[in-house]
């Protein structure tokens, strides 16, 4: 298995919209959190790859003195690699990521509409594993998927499909926990939240990731909360 990652943030959203493109940090990667390794097929790659939270080290300076530190970080572009060494990145909002093929409003307020409900949990860096494969998984299907429609967010069918191969022998569907999760977000789309402080960083070469400045509290409010009781509503 690859360690990976190739495959492994509208006027309405706040998204630090005013980031102008010269803005740069400096980014690594430096490993990962809590996750899942699944597998993921789509027109641009097909493979096995980590699901979860990625962790990178940013070296920034005034007007992005706020990025400067150690962040838990989620990917846009699985087909790119993440990077060991310091690159520069391009401080962006959402709707620019990923660099090759920029997601557009509709599918940035989709994910702040999740980084919303998920109001933290994702961030925790106890978070369980499958809920934190089940966000990134969430983030990977509305870039490739998302038409605007609740019926598009299937990661059965559509361009992104992705498995876990302990669900079945050979592997053609996500563990239980794992769907559960990827159902309960996938029902906050169309909230139309905001989110201060979430930033895209972006290199051409490089995998971009989505940032959430500053870091919420880990479960601070009613979000993780209900995420977490609506999953086990689903199981009863």
């Amino acid at each position: 298995m690859r360690p990976v990652f190739r495959a492994a943030p509208a006027a309405a959203v706040a998204l630090a919209a005013s980031a102008a493109c010269a803005d740069v940090v400096d980014m690594r990667f430096t490993g990962t959190g809590a996750g899942r390794a699944v597998s993921i097929r789509s027109s641009g790659i097909d493979g096995h790859v980590f699901a979860g939270q990625l962790m990178h080290h940013i070296d920034a300076s005034d007007p992005h003195a706020a990025l400067d530190g150690d962040w838990l970080t989620y990917c846009t572009d699985y087909y790119e690699y993440v990077s060991s060494s310091t690159r520069e990145f391009k401080v962006s909002n959402l709707a620019d990521a990923p660099d090759n093929a920029p997601m557009g409003d509709l599918k940035a307020q989709a994910i702040v509409d999740i980084y919303a409900y998920a109001d933290g949990a994702q961030l925790d860096p106890n978070a369980d594993n499958d809920f934190a494969a089940a966000f990134q998984i969430a983030i990977w299907e509305i870039i490739d998927d998302y038409n605007g429609s609740s019926s598009s967010l299937d990661v059965a069918s559509g361009d992104f499909k992705a498995w876990t191969s302990s669900s079945r022998r050979g592997g053609s569907s996500l563990d239980d926990d794992i769907q559960d999760y990827l159902d309960d977000l996938f029902d906050a789309v169309g909230s139309g939240a905001r989110v201060p402080g979430l930033y895209a960083l972006i290199n051409h070469r490089k995998q971009d990731q989505i940032v959430l400045v500053p870091a919420p509290p880990a479960f601070a409010g009613l979000g993780a909360a209900g995420l977490l009781a609506a999953r086990r509503r689903r199981r009863l």
